[in-house]
């Protein structure tokens, strides 16, 4: 779900693709003259609410970057919420690990409902919640991802993975983040 306390739900889905709520909110991707993108070409996320008539919010400019795909799903490239880590000079934004959640539902043909990376004494700390039973155990996923990561963005850090039954909010935010950079506090 991608949303906002500004216009609630925005557009929901999964990895692949996210499909905008179009009776809520208008949802625009545009470059940095405010112009429409093409197809698949990243730029900002753009939305304009369609239920606040008291106080509208037109073409609010969310910071959030994105791309619709040739289907018109949206997808989050990088997200003013989600903390991000630099590794040997690159910066890279969480959402990168939506990258190896879709790879493990594609590949290993596992369904999660919720996951959670914090980054912390230089290792990914994975907490995964499964909608199915896997074969795979928390090392085989470990090793799955620490490789996965390595080949597709030549990051060498190292992973652990833990299978668990929830995920707790943050405290006082009422949010869930998907990746927490807790190594640089």
């Amino acid at each position: 779900m991608y949303g906002m306390q500004e216009f609630n739900g925005i557009a929901y889905g999964s990895p692949s693709g996210l499909e905008v709520l179009k009776n809520n909110v208008i949802v625009e991707v545009v470059n940095e003259f405010g112009e429409k993108t093409m197809e698949c070409e990243e730029g900002n996320i753009v939305v304009t609410g369609l239920k606040n008539h008291v106080f509208p919010l037109v073409r609010y400019k969310t910071e959030d970057m994105g791309f619709f795909d040739s289907e018109g799903l949206l997808h989050i490239t990088k997200s003013r919420s989600n903390d991000s880590f630099t590794y040997k000079g690159t910066e890279f934004d969480g959402s990168l690990f939506w990258t190896v959640i879709f790879d493990l539902q594609q590949q290993l043909n596992i369904k999660f409902l919720q996951f959670q990376i914090r980054y912390t004494n230089n290792r990914f700390h994975f907490c995964l919640v499964m909608d199915n039973e896997s074969v795979f155990t928390e090392k085989n996923l470990s090793d799955y991802i620490y490789n996965f990561i390595f080949e597709k963005f030549d990051i060498n850090i190292g992973v652990d993975v833990n299978i668990v039954n929830h995920i707790s909010v943050e405290q006082g935010k009422n949010k869930i983040k998907y990746f927490i950079n807790e190594n640089d506090l």
